[in-house]
């Protein structure tokens, strides 16, 4: 099975309010440690800190976790600095070297921007049993929402750190203005996708993989793309045979890019009808797919083909000169006969 995703904290917590208040001068720093089963780690640490603000009045921040993450830094005036950072070691202990690379070719970091009404940096910082630290940064603006990633090749010290030996991940988000954000799903996905899955002998060439239907083997598969940008998606990006059961993949594809998927029949088979019913999982997409775009991550296991072999029928029509409805030797074909072939096809 694929990995695609390990979750670093998913936030799915009881809520917790905190509020701290200071002035000019006096920073407050407030801390907490708090245990979840989503949670790399088993235990997050928080940090939150209200720095000084520019016109030296009572200032307040909050911090709010409870399926969601809700900072807000807020002031009688303005530029009020707030900031958080959330640690995740086991409570200090370490995380005694896990794994955070997924069965991927590329991997990011990525953190769930639900709202965001002023520039934030969201920093991302990995530290491995050695000791070496990988930084990545990720500057946000009011207009940056929806799923933010940091691909591991863009962390400085990223060929010196071993990421799968990770001892401790810590995230920092801070604002040289008063800021309100929320934020949810801090997680490791991949930033690759994957496609494929079966071609199948559709037996009675309904177009549906019905019980009876089996795997063929051997069927070269064609990934399509518009590779030399004339704007046909007509050219050859990647090419697979099925397995001995019928099932191909293509792995570590790019996100976003149009692709679509040639069958290449097997001899003496025919393409089943195309996308016949509503269940794009037990369905015929060959022998050309329609276009795929896929999301990173992505494992799209819908784009199926079926072939069947092709039957024939017909043989003589005779002039039965003695009209006893047997073919005697003195009986003679009659060419030219209109034959038609029927069946219910409007069901």
């Amino acid at each position: 099975m694929t990995i695609t995703r390990v979750i670093i904290d998913s936030f799915d917590t009881d809520p917790l309010q905190s509020n701290i208040f200071g002035v000019d001068g006096a920073p407050v720093e407030e801390t907490g440690i708090f245990s979840e089963d989503e949670v790399i780690g088993g235990t997050r640490t928080f940090t939150h800190e209200l720095l000084s603000n520019d016109f030296s009045l009572p200032s307040s921040s909050e911090l709010f976790i409870g399926g969601i993450v809700q900072v807000t830094g807020l002031s009688n005036g303005s530029g009020v600095n707030s900031e958080v950072t959330l640690l995740y070691d086991a409570g200090g202990l370490g995380l005694g070297g896990v794994d955070i690379t997924l069965d991927s070719a590329l991997n990011a970091f990525a953190l769930d921007i639900i709202s965001l009404d002023l520039p934030v940096d969201f920093t991302v910082e990995i530290q491995d049993l050695e000791g070496d630290i990988a930084t990545g940064l990720l500057g946000l603006t009011g207009s940056d929402l929806g799923t933010q990633t940091i691909d591991f090749s863009d962390f400085s010290n990223f060929e010196n750190v071993d990421f799968t030996q990770v001892d401790s991940i810590e995230i920092n988000l801070s604002g040289v203005d008063e800021f309100d954000i929320i934020f949810d799903n801090f997680e490791i996905v991949a930033t690759v996708a994957s496609l494929g899955n079966f071609v199948f002998e559709d037996f009675n060439a309904n177009g549906i993989q019905d019980a009876e239907d089996v795997g063929i083997a051997g069927v070269t598969v064609e990934l399509l793309a518009d590779t030399d940008g004339d704007g046909e998606i007509d050219d050859v990006f990647a090419t697979t045979t099925t397995d001995v059961d019928g099932f191909y993949i293509f792995e570590d594809l790019p996100p976003d890019v149009e692709f679509q998927v040639n069958f290449i029949a097997p001899v003496g088979f025919e393409s089943s009808p195309f996308q016949v019913g509503d269940d794009p999982t037990i369905d015929s997409d060959g022998p050309l797919s329609d276009v795929v775009v896929l999301s990173a991550g992505e494992f799209n296991d819908t784009i199926d083909a079926g072939f069947f072999q092709t039957a024939s029928l017909g043989d003589f029509v005779f002039e039965d000169f003695n009209a006893n409805g047997i073919q005697d030797a003195e009986d003679v074909g009659i060419n030219d006969v209109v034959v038609e072939l029927l069946a219910d096809t409007d069901g």
